[in-house]
């Protein structure tokens, strides 16, 4: 189930944004870890569930195919013709304010050359992370059954200074404005930005590894630990006993869960202020029990409550709740993203609260 809830945030990505409140808006972009020992069976369950991101991605490599052709055949006949507009530069009398104009013309007809078709990875730098992200529209994710390399990049194991690699993910998760200079090449430096990033991580760990991020202080100090939702799960080893005749998965609950995450996918929400976006808002009903909930879990974070020793997870359950509400919404009608806006109610706000609350109790 976590699992299928992180595939639905990846499908959505960049589509919809939620309003928690006035002045404080959320992608459906969440930290999500699955602690459990080796032998447990994690993996298989991740096939099952990215199944219907994956074969998206396969359906649109030949349009993708076809795209990056056309491109690059455009770009080369544009290329020529820079080639030749440099070349009357160089005679005598050459008109150079008319021919710097035709240079700047043609150089706008150039084509961007599109990504190949991948809403995940499974095992990246920080700085590779960064530049998939980047020629998606700020939106990707991080996603494995295996996801020991993951932890590793965020400790910084691969990091030159001995520094933690949890930047990107924090901004990511967050929201936050992100930025890369580089020296680049010499001639060509580095200068990307994303604007409102969109970073959904989603991976089964065993607890070694986990423990290991989980006592980094450093990590604890970012707000890292913070924004990793953790969930250990129980171990069934010993009690699965095979039986005669078992039916085994139920193909017609996963044919819908796969329409689901391929209506969400297809989904071409309207166009606002020169963005494909859908805007969720919360009803009435729902903003009174969201500011309960609020005021609840901060009172218990007052110096010598309950929650006192873990304030900086506590101080995110509200808005992680919100997000987790607003991925249930979607999921329950993935059509309305084709619409502009749509309102989260009383009973999907019940499910998102009892979520955010075994949450904060792991």
């Amino acid at each position: 189930a976590i699992v299928g809830l992180s595939c639905v945030a990846v499908a959505i990505g960049k589509k919809s944004i939620v309003v928690e409140k006035k002045g404080l808006e959320h992608y459906p972009s969440l930290f999500l870890t699955l602690i459990a020992s080796s032998g447990e069976r994690k993996s298989p369950i991740f096939g099952y569930m990215k199944y219907p991101i994956d074969a998206w991605c396969e359906e649109q490599m030949e349009d993708y195919e076809y795209n990056k052709k056309f491109a690059n055949s455009r770009n080369q006949i544009i290329d020529s013709a820079i080639a030749r507009i440099k070349n009357q530069a160089k005679k005598k009398n050459a008109d150079l304010n008319l021919l710097q104009q035709e240079l700047m013309d043609k150089e706008d007809e150039k084509m961007v050359i599109p990504p190949k078709p991948s809403l995940y990875t499974t095992d990246t730098t920080e700085e590779r992370l960064f530049q998939k992200m980047h020629e998606r529209s700020a939106t990707y994710a991080v996603m494995s059954g295996e996801g020991r390399g993951a932890l590793d990049q965020i400790l910084g194991k691969y990091t030159n200074g001995g520094g933690t690699g949890d930047a990107l993910y924090l901004q990511g998760i967050s929201g936050d404005t992100a930025t890369r200079d580089r020296v680049g090449n010499g001639n060509n430096p580095e200068e990307l930005r994303m604007s409102k990033p969109c970073l959904n991580v989603c991976i089964m760990v065993q607890p070694d590894k986990y423990q290991e991020v989980a006592s980094h202080p450093s990590l604890r100090e970012s707000g890292a630990l913070a924004r990793i939702w953790s969930i250990h799960l129980p171990s069934l080893v010993g009690t699965r006993f095979e039986e005669e005749n078992e039916v085994g998965l139920d193909t017609l609950v996963m044919d819908k869960y796969n329409l689901m995450i391929k209506a969400i996918l297809d989904a071409q929400p309207p166009r606002i202020d020169d963005k494909e976006i859908h805007k969720v808002v919360l009803s009435e009903e729902v903003i009174k029990s969201r500011r309960l909930f609020h005021n609840q879990i901060e009172k218990m974070m007052a110096t010598g409550d309950k929650l006192e020793d873990v304030r900086d997870i506590a101080s995110k359950t509200v808005s992680q709740t919100v997000k987790i509400a607003h991925i249930l919404h979607i999921a329950d009608n993935p059509i309305i993203l084709n619409q502009s806006e749509s309102i989260i109610d009383i009973d999907t706000w019940i499910r998102a609260e009892a979520l955010g609350k075994f949450h904060l109790n792991e």
